[in-house]
């Protein structure tokens, strides 16, 4: 039977239109977010120079391990406990606040302390130092996002998330007109982080009518943790594989190399924000459905697939055919060298659009373990590969491992959602995604003109294709136009 409640909004818009519409507000919020964080990065990124710049991405990459490790499954159990109960809304969230504030402290304070037994230099050690208390306010940030999560209510962490941003750009322009150096910026970003947290309290007070009682509660503590640490363990691998190669460049390669790098990659992290978006919006959904039996399960994760394939494309071919001018346009010539490692991490955003519901499909079906083991396997091949290649070809061979092992990880998914749910995608919407990417690719090897110019007729070539070709892309589009 299906949840009355997915079905429509006001307005009567269908449940696709509503996922489409809370994926998109995430999307679009985040593209806000990281237009602002890329003016942020910009500024710092020439001030700075590639081996300082290196220094302070070693560190705030280093950090987001604990960061990770500190979830221990709690966000998406309790986003699964609170879709499926909307009841013990309070109660969890009462009782997951000290204990993720527990594990954070804990966590946080040993990597710091790790941190200057590892071979970092003491630029970056300091970075770690001082970041860590922005970590912290992340980490409780994190806790509060199970209850927009379930609601479809994500705009809300989309205020918090822009608004610590702005306060980061303004602090770092800030420090750039008063001549500071790098400890102004590491700041910077910790201001920022800490003024997300204060909005999103200011908003769970305001606007959701929940009382937030933190309580500890042994007892439901060991719920918690019981039916989330294997989930808990296997997202916080699969997220470790695709940042530990930033860790390892940093204590096989210069600083400079990692600056190099982390230029390139930033490219990478303002696009993933896109299927992280969906994986937000899906994930609550399927669990009602599988909890209510609902047949609507497996066409969502195909239109998710057909979706995320029509999306990435495009976005792939600007990053092969442009990398150069958008590394020098942004962070200046002196990270040019690097513009090959943006070609060759491209590709990694199909591959992780693409995964995207299956990863979704296991997580609602509750195939903890078959993900633990999926990315401890995964892990260990990345770090295997990189611990191997990096200290022989550098930044090139982390861009390519990265990739090898979101395409790996995108079969072993693939292989364990059929196994667990029977979904196979079809791929129903290639021949129209390669159609667009031919008329993508003719424009950029034709088409006169500025770089800029040619990029956008491009993605209007494409644009055009995909949406005027019968097929999931623009039924969405008429869906969305409420047709």
């Amino acid at each position: 039977m299906a949840d009355p409640s997915l079905d429509r909004l006001p307005g009567r818009s269908t449940l696709a239109a509503r996922l489409a519409t809370n994926s998109a507000v995430q999307v679009a919020g985040s593209i806000l977010a990281s237009g602002i964080g890329f003016f942020t990065f910009i500024a710092v990124a020439r001030n700075l120079g590639p081996a300082a710049y290196g220094d302070l991405t070693a560190a705030l990459i280093y950090l987001f391990i604990p960061a990770v490790l500190a979830d221990v499954g709690l966000t998406a159990t309790v986003v699964r406990t609170i879709s499926a109960n909307p009841e013990e809304t309070e109660t969890a969230l009462g009782a997951s606040l000290p204990l993720r504030s527990l594990i954070g402290c804990g966590l946080t304070g040993a990597f710091v302390v790790l941190a200057y037994v590892l071979p970092f230099d003491e630029r970056a050690r300091l970075a770690v130092l001082i970041a860590s208390l922005g970590t912290l306010a992340t980490l409780l940030n994190a806790t509060l996002s199970p209850l927009f999560q379930a609601r479809l209510m994500m705009q809300w962490p989309v205020v918090s998330n822009v608004t610590g941003r702005v306060v980061t750009l303004a602090l770092t322009y800030g420090a750039v007109a008063a001549g500071l150096g790098f400890k102004a910026f590491v700041w910077a970003a910790v201001i920022g982080q800490i003024a997300a947290l204060v909005v999103t309290l200011v908003v769970v007070a305001t606007v959701t009518e929940v009382r937030l009682r933190p309580h500890v509660d042994l007892s439901y503590w060991r719920i918690l943790i019981r039916g989330g640490i294997v989930l808990g363990a296997a997202l916080s691998l699969g997220q470790l594989y695709f940042r530990v190669d930033t860790v390892l460049l940093a204590l096989f390669r210069p600083s400079r190399e990692v600056g190099l790098y982390g230029a390139s990659y930033k490219f990478l992290e303002i696009a993933a924000v896109a299927p992280f978006a969906v994986l937000n919006s899906l994930f609550p959904t399927f669990s009602r459905f599988i909890q209510h039996g609902d047949s609507r399960t497996l066409p969502l994760a195909q239109k998710a697939f057909d979706v995320g394939l029509a999306l990435s494309v495009p976005v792939t071919i600007l990053g092969v055919a442009f990398a150069r001018d958008i590394v020098s346009f942004t962070a200046g010539d002196r990270y040019a060298a690097g513009a090959v490692a943006l070609k060759l991490l491209a590709p990694y955003l199909v591959a992780t659009f693409l995964l995207t519901p299956a990863l979704g499909l296991l997580m609602a079906h509750g195939a903890y373990r078959a993900l633990l083991g999926l990315n401890v396997f995964m892990l260990a091949l990345n770090v295997l590969l990189n611990v191997i290649f990096i200290p022989l070809y550098g930044y090139k061979a982390a861009a390519v491992t990265s990739v090898a092992s979101e395409v790996a990880s995108l079969a072993l998914l693939t292989i364990a959602a059929r196994r667990w749910a029977g979904f196979l995608p079809s791929l129903r919407g290639l021949p129209t995604v390669a159609l667009g990417a031919g008329a993508m690719t003719a424009v950029i090897l034709v088409a006169p003109g500025p770089v800029l110019a040619v990029a956008v007729a491009a993605g209007l070539a494409y644009a055009a294709v995909v949406a005027l070709v019968p097929g999931t892309v623009r039924n969405m589009i008429g869906e969305l136009a409420g047709r």
